[in-house]
């Protein structure tokens, strides 16, 4: 039998590959389901994030140290648990009705809300 070069692929490996791509791929799709249903829609409002930050971001890689991280709204400065700090602080998340990690619409629709918010923040000097 010829011994197959360090780098060639297996038909093991490839089994394993399909595996895991087979996997990702029903966790993609499963994922998209939930946030289309948006079945936690309240809880997913209370920690104010969007349906994609929420349902397809969960479990994000962070370093585990507490980081200081300015909010992206109100300049306030702030203190987050790991490294995967928020973009806004749940103040401002609430009053633009805003995603605090992406800092898209909580709901991905176009708000009036948001657009006043902004349009007050920008007449201050």
């Amino acid at each position: 039998m010829k011994a197959r070069a360090p780098d060639q692929l297996s038909l093991e490996e490839m089994y394993h590959r399909t595996h895991h791509a087979r996997t990702f791929r029903d966790s993609a799709i499963d994922k998209a389901r939930r946030a289309e249903a948006d079945a936690e829609r309240g809880k997913r409002h209370e920690q104010h994030l969007c349906p994609w930050c929420y349902y397809f971001m969960r479990g994000r890689i962070a370093g585990q140290a507490f980081t200081e991280w300015t909010c992206a709204h109100c300049r306030g400065t702030f203190m987050h648990h790991n490294t995967a700090t928020p973009r806004l602080c749940p103040a401002c998340a609430a009053t633009l009705e805003a995603c605090a990690d992406c800092c898209a619409d909580i709901d991905l629709r176009d708000r009036r809300t948001l657009t006043k918010a902004l349009r007050r923040r920008k007449k201050k000097p």
